[in-house]
């Protein structure tokens, strides 16, 4: 029986995580992660007893996801492919933001969808790395317009999966994003940091989050979450016909007590530090 090994991506990630910018002629560096080796016997045999070391120990759920770059996954593996806590949390705060999903007319299961601005390459690519187990492929860079100038934008997307088509089915009706029931309990401080990152604008010391896709019961219902919740002092603004919602300067301090701990660094200029 042959038998084969993936190098691990973890050097890879604490490189991309730390930086501000990014060569993209360098990503090729990054194939590295999926290079598959094979196995002789011998090592084989060395590799079996290294897995064995620790075996017992106690592992958080989800901080032990690999990546699952290439190829397809059988129906069985689809299956049983789970979403922990804490990357759920990120995707809501995703969801919230820029990130969408999918349904295929020709598939039973969805995925998900996440692009921002190449100036915004250093979250992508932290978000990319906590969903990587999700995904079949690395962030792309696509082109186009917006607002009559040039724009380019970095993207990636998950494999289609029932454990993702469980969420989908929470935030869309009819192909169109909603905001669920009950988001006061599925809106956590990872899932507000991220919300952050992907669609808040500092403003006045203050912070705007962008619910332009929202209609006004729903963004309403957002707001009575961080008033409620998280105890923050929040308006709605009205921006073109757009609801979206205002966190007072007075509340930044808890604000930033909420969240600060999973902001990434180069997204912390959204909290005004």
């Amino acid at each position: 029986m042959v038998s084969y090994f993936i190098v691990s991506a973890l050097a890879i990630k604490s490189e991309y995580l730390n930086k501000n910018s990014i060569d993209f002629n360098q990503l090729s560096r990054m194939q590295i992660s999926t290079t598959t080796f094979k196995l002789s016997p011998q090592s084989k045999k060395s590799a079996a007893n290294a897995a064995k070391i620790g075996s017992g120990d106690i592992v958080l759920w989800g901080s032990n996801l690999g990546l699952t770059l290439g190829g397809r996954l059988t129906r069985i593996q689809a299956s049983m492919t789970k979403i922990p806590p804490y990357v759920q949390s990120v995707i809501i705060g995703l969801i919230l933001s820029d990130g969408w999903m999918q349904l295929p007319s020709d598939s039973k299961n969805a995925r998900l969808g996440f692009k921002q601005s190449t100036k915004n390459s250093p979250y992508v690519w932290s978000v990319f790395f906590l969903l990587s187990h999700y995904c079949s492929s690395f962030p792309y860079i696509n082109t186009g317009v917006r607002k009559g100038k040039p724009f380019s934008g970095l993207v990636f997307q998950t494999r289609q999966l029932p454990c993702l088509t469980d969420i989908y089915n929470l935030f869309y009706k009819n192909k169109i994003k909603i905001i669920p029931s009950n988001i006061y309990d599925l809106l956590t401080p990872v899932g507000l940091a991220h919300w952050i990152m992907g669609d808040g604008s500092a403003v006045n010391k203050g912070l705007v989050l962008c619910t332009d896709s929202f209609s006004l019961e729903q963004t309403t219902l957002l707001l009575n979450v961080l008033v409620i919740k998280y105890e923050l002092d929040c308006t709605l603004w009205n921006q073109s016909s757009n609801w979206r919602i205002h966190i007072k300067r007075k509340s930044m301090p808890k604000l930033k007590s909420i969240v600060i701990n999973h902001m990434h660094p180069s997204m912390l200029y959204k909290l005004s530090i």
